[in-house]
């Protein structure tokens, strides 16, 4: 229902001219006075090998079927001096259409698809990206910053030859540990703004740099893009300590089976021994029960008044709680001393016991 609304939603942003970003702001657009290509995103087969090299992107990358032309080098070059003064101004560029559709020159794509899902990315659209993908910013220990800019990899294997740049606009290439956290959520990103690419105006990379100077906004770091960092690095530390809790969890709970599976035999001796004596411990509680409910007719039809009663009912009540916690210990002193190391509870026993019957009768 909600995708069926946001789906209604940008439709509606769509004839009014409109586009909705990720954090739900709706930013007005201008309309092209001139005819744009079709952006074509539609996932494909790729029959070209070329991802399939994982080449590390230079000057002479073959990424591209033709060699980038002087300006679109240029362009790039400009793009990469001025990835942090873009970030500075993030909130700039999210609030203004024409800086969000602004083209960027960079192709990446992946084995199998080659550029499907990743053509004419915008600045609006890596903004979004290092902003909603913490994979993207990489801080060392050392204190220096990198921006994730270019993907190139192979969705299946995860193998994957990246590029970073520093504030300094200088670039290295790295593989990232999980490609899939990077890839999905650029390709997601950049497919969902495609008509908006072909139908509205946009500045140029010069252009939106002239602006930011012209407005004092040409800076490079900031106090704002260091805490960026510091609140992307803390979430993807929480991540971690996440997929870490639930693989000790795994861990232990094959750990918890196995020492179970060791002991079954003593497991079942207990077992029987604990239903025997809950059985008993029913029936004397069933008969206690009975004798309150007699007590209480007495009380009712005035044979007893309510001091008789709670003096009658005191010693059965007593033999009551002597039953339960009798069983209780039981229960506990033996699986303590079966298994010293952590609790296990008679209830978690029968649930194996029954567990491995029905396993052993399937085979």
């Amino acid at each position: 229902m909600n995708n069926r609304n946001q789906t209604c939603e940008n439709l509606l942003c769509e004839e009014e001219a409109k586009i909705r970003l990720l954090d739900g702001r709706v930013l007005d657009c201008y309309q092209s006075q001139e005819l744009k290509g079709e952006v074509d995103n539609e996932l494909s087969l790729d029959t070209s090998g070329v991802f399939f090299s994982l080449k590390k992107p230079s000057k002479t990358n073959t990424v591209r079927k033709r060699q980038d032309d002087e300006e679109e080098k240029e362009l790039k070059k400009l793009f990469l001096e001025n990835v942090f003064v873009f970030l500075e101004n993030r909130e700039r560029i999210l609030s203004d259409s024409r800086m969000f559709l602004c083209p960027v020159p960079v192709q990446s794509g992946l084995a199998y698809t080659g550029t499907s899902g990743f053509r004419h990315p915008t600045l609006g659209i890596y903004i979004e990206f290092w902003n909603a993908c913490p994979a993207s910013n990489i801080m060392e220990k050392n204190g220096q910053k990198w921006l994730l800019w270019y993907i190139a990899g192979s969705p299946l294997s995860g193998s994957n030859r990246c590029s970073l740049v520093n504030p300094q606009g200088e670039t290295k290439c790295e593989q990232v540990t999980s490609f899939k956290d990077i890839w999905i959520p650029f390709m997601e990103i950049n497919t969902r703004y495609d008509k908006a690419k072909r139908r509205y105006e946009a500045y140029t990379l010069r252009e939106v740099l002239a602006i930011l100077e012209r407005e004092g906004c040409k800076v490079a770091f900031r106090k704002s893009t260091h805490i960026l960092f510091l609140e992307q690095t803390n979430r993807q530390l929480k991540k971690k300590i996440q997929n870490l809790k639930a693989y000790s969890n795994q861990l232990y709970g094959k750990y918890r089976h196995h020492l179970l599976c060791v002991k079954r035999k003593e497991l079942e001796a207990f077992i029987t021994e604990y239903q025997t004596k809950r059985n008993d411990a029913s029936n004397k509680l069933a008969m206690i029960q009975v004798q309150r409910m007699e007590l209480r007719k007495q009380m009712r039809e005035g044979v007893i008044n309510n001091l008789q009663y709670q003096r009658l009912w005191m010693p059965i009540h007593k033999k009551k709680k002597e039953i339960q916690v009798e069983l209780l210990r039981f229960e506990q002193n033996t699986l303590r001393e079966m298994f010293p190391d952590f609790s296990v509870s008679a209830s978690e026993v029968e649930r194996f016991l029954k567990e491995e019957i029905i396993g052993e009768e399937k085979k």
